[in-house]
């Protein structure tokens, strides 16, 4: 299955204060500060290597210095990523409940090695390179456990399906990106966007802090959740068969949705008369739409629509929101029915199998859900 390059079908709204412009600095030591490649260290931060290491399609991540400048690129692999950064250094955050969220895991690295200060003045290159990997095994760890695996090893592959590590770039210029994108990928691009390497049949994420304005680290957060819960769910159980469209963006807004910022990445039609100053208050939003049955998408219409809008987008988010309210174990399994059958009738079947209801016992639920969740 193809990636449609989201730079077509998205558009980013940000409404989020932007980040204080960043005066030059030195590049980050090329040694991880907090490990010093100690093997007691590393592994108490999940660090199974900084490179170099095999990358995709039969590139090595040597390969990727030499085109992009050798030192510039802060390497580190995990049980089931491989992360490459440019980041700078950012203030941790200045919106209050924003940094709580950033702190709450400063903490958990620190618990995991004292070394790491619990709680820093700055996000330095390196605590950033560290911060996104926790941050994707969590997610790795949500999407196993949906799929019933412990270790996310399934009968299609080691990784959830897939006989590759995951990738990620995090690039602080634009000009990186394109360059990775035009040079590795044969793509002419300079947004944040997925790639799924054929040969290797790995999937990427890659994404720049470089936008207008800037983004902070909550914004960059979001959006990296946002297409890493897009990438692991149509790599679950090998990509086999196409993720529904409605599926895979209402699970990939629920992580977005997870970290405090006003950061959106969503279609916008021309007809979507929302105003900008509340795009991002979804539940106050669809808590409104609720009231009036007429205004929502049945879900005979919505699992196979394959364009999305605002309002589309926010109750496909809102629907999965219910779903995995239920539990994660129906969920998974409903999911993985989905993508294993091209069928409408089957996914309708899925749901009736996981959770006792049909198409239109799902519209009925759902909305009942979201007047008494939401209010």
């Amino acid at each position: 299955m193809s990636t449609t390059p989201l730079a077509t079908i998205l558009a980013t709204v940000l409404l989020a204060a932007a980040a204080r412009p960043q005066k030059d600095v030195p590049p980050p030591p090329h040694q991880d500060p907090f490990t010093a490649a100690q093997d007691k260290a590393m592994q108490a931060l999940g660090v199974v290597s900084y490179g170099p290491f095999p990358w995709a399609d039969g590139l090595r991540s040597e390969d990727i210095d030499r085109v992009l400048g050798e030192s510039r690129i802060l390497w580190l692999e995990t049980a089931h990523f491989r992360i490459g950064s440019t980041l700078k250094p950012i203030d941790v955050a200045d919106d209050v409940d924003a940094r709580k969220e950033v702190l709450a895991e400063c903490a958990e690295l620190n618990k995991r090695l004292a070394k790491v200060p619990k709680r820093p003045k700055k996000l330095e290159a390196w605590y950033r390179l560290h911060l996104y990997a926790l941050r994707a095994e969590t997610m790795y760890g949500d999407f196993a456990r949906m799929a019933g695996s412990a270790d996310g090893t399934l009968p299609s592959g080691p990784f959830l399906g897939l006989p590759g590590k995951y990738l990620i770039l995090l690039f602080e210029k634009k000009s990186d990106l394109s360059r990775y994108m035009e040079r590795f990928c044969g793509r002419n691009l300079t947004t944040s966007t997925r790639h799924f390497h054929q040969q290797t049949k790995q999937e990427l994420v890659v994404a720049t802090a470089e936008d207008d304005p800037p983004h902070d680290e909550a914004a960059l957060h979001s959006l990296v959740n946002y297409l890493l819960a897009s990438a692991l769910c149509d790599g679950l159980d090998g990509r086999t068969g196409s993720t529904p469209e409605w599926l895979r963006l209402g699970l990939a807004h629920c992580y977005e949705r997870q970290v405090t910022t006003n950061l959106i990445t969503v279609h916008m039609n021309e007809s979507d008369h929302v105003d900008q100053e509340s795009q991002h208050k979804w539940r106050e939003k669809m808590y409104a739409r609720a009231q009036h049955e007429t205004l929502l998408v049945p879900f005979a219409d919505l699992r196979t629509r394959v364009e999305f809008g605002f309002y589309e987008e926010v109750q496909a988010w809102s629907r999965i929101d219910f779903l995995r309210s239920q539990g994660d174990t129906g969920f998974g399994a409903f999911l993985m029915a989905c993508k294993r059958s091209d069928s409408s009738a089957q996914h309708e079947a899925a749901l009736q199998t996981q959770y006792g209801f049909d198409g239109e016992g799902f519209d009925h639920k759902w909305r009942e859900w979201v007047l008494k969740t939401y209010k």
